[in-house]
């Protein structure tokens, strides 16, 4: 890659893990649903899969942000887009990492009067809780 006029490589390091699960768990992903903005999403649906209860209500959830072996949910980059692809899929609540991301997240809903509930998340554990607590 370029950086600086000048060519630049880079090496980048994950770990990966295989995990059984009863039941079983398939996912799968449309081409444009890739990238570490999908961690809390993602495993959100695995675990709404592996518990008893629906924790979405029957309702549309979306959301975006990175997740973290401990829990932590990070920031990511394109917010506007994707609270507005939210709104498109007719989503009720929009999951958005605290700080930047929630700042620009409720500016947008604030400037484009779009009819959905944006929530702060720090943690997983804080996803969860909001969606327990919400019925």
């Amino acid at each position: 890659k370029k950086s600086d006029d000048r060519a630049v490589i880079g090496i980048g390091i994950i770990d990966s893990k295989v995990i059984d699960t009863n039941p079983k768990v398939k996912l799968s992903f449309d081409d444009n649903e890739s990238g570490p903005s999908g961690g809390l999403m993602t495993a959100l649906t695995i675990y709404n899969d592996l518990i008893k209860e629906d924790l979405t209500d029957g309702d549309i959830i979306s959301g975006t942000g990175t997740i973290e072996l401990d829990g932590t949910v990070g920031e990511i980059s394109g917010v506007k887009y994707k609270i507005l692809g939210a709104v498109k899929k007719k989503a009720k609540v929009f999951l958005v990492p605290s700080g930047d991301n929630y700042n620009e997240a409720m500016k947008i809903k604030k400037e484009r009067k779009l009819d959905i509930e944006v929530v702060s998340i720090k943690t997983f554990d804080d996803a969860i809780e909001y969606l327990r607590n919400r019925k």
